[in-house]
């Protein structure tokens, strides 16, 4: 284990994680390595880390993503410092905000979309919950199931379920319209269909296998990296 790593509590590790989705920054370390030229060095922790500006850590991003934005960096600091991730159960659901109890890294985490909890994979537009999964190559971990009355009121059908899945890579779903794959894509994860006859257990132990195999697809490693994983979705009207 490096010393990066020893010092990245669980916790951290998730924020950054969701931190760098927000900016659509693929490398974990960059962002770490600017946290630590603010506070000499160290890593700072949430309370330190609440003290953060915008005005601070715009200047030593800017060079690693000239086009950041002011609202995707106050929601970066928003999952840094002011994200409570406090388990919350509720006829049967889980909050959207009390994500797994594992770091992000090294991790693939699917949502399966559905009509009804524990459900198979219907279309995006009408599902109703997400079955969510942690992939590594040693196991499959179911770790929340969340339904849309978790979103927050005023979004559009699309924004509010793409907001229950922001810590995914990957949405596995029956069906999806081309105009909501994208907006899927644009939002970080990857929106494949299940083959006909093929059920979500299936797809996500064939994925754990092929994790395991240590010979993943372009498109995986993409998504092991951090990285977009492309247009690979074959997309449903």
């Amino acid at each position: 284990m490096t010393v990066l790593a020893q010092e990245l509590t669980e916790e951290l590790a998730l924020r950054i994680g969701l931190a760098c989705q927000e900016l659509s920054l693929s490398a974990p370390q960059v962002l770490i390595a600017r946290l630590k030229e603010l506070f000499d060095g160290q890593l700072p922790d949430r309370e330190r880390m609440k003290t953060v500006t915008p005005c601070q850590l715009r200047p030593l991003l800017q060079p690693d993503l000239p086009e950041l934005t002011g609202k995707k960096l106050k929601s970066a600091l928003h999952w840094l410092a002011s994200w409570e991730p406090e388990q919350q159960s509720w006829t049967g659901e889980t909050r959207c905000e009390a994500i797994a109890d594992q770091a992000p890294f090294g991790v693939i985490r699917v949502a399966l979309a559905s009509t009804d909890p524990g459900g198979e994979c219907g279309h995006f537009a009408s599902c109703s919950h997400f079955a969510i999964h942690d992939v590594t190559p040693g196991e499959i971990r179911s770790v929340a199931n969340r339904g849309l009355s978790m979103a927050e009121p005023g979004l559009d059908k699309v924004e509010a379920r793409l907001s229950l899945i922001r810590d995914c890579r990957i949405l596995v779903v029956g069906s999806i319209g081309g105009p909501a794959a994208a907006r899927v894509t644009r939002s970080g994860a990857l929106p494949l269909k299940l083959t006909e006859g093929q059920s979500a257990a299936e797809w996500l132990e064939r994925l754990r296998q092929v994790l395991s195999s240590g010979a993943p697809p372009p498109w995986l490693r993409r998504i092991m990296a951090g990285e977009s994983a492309g247009p690979e979705v074959v997309a449903e009207g």
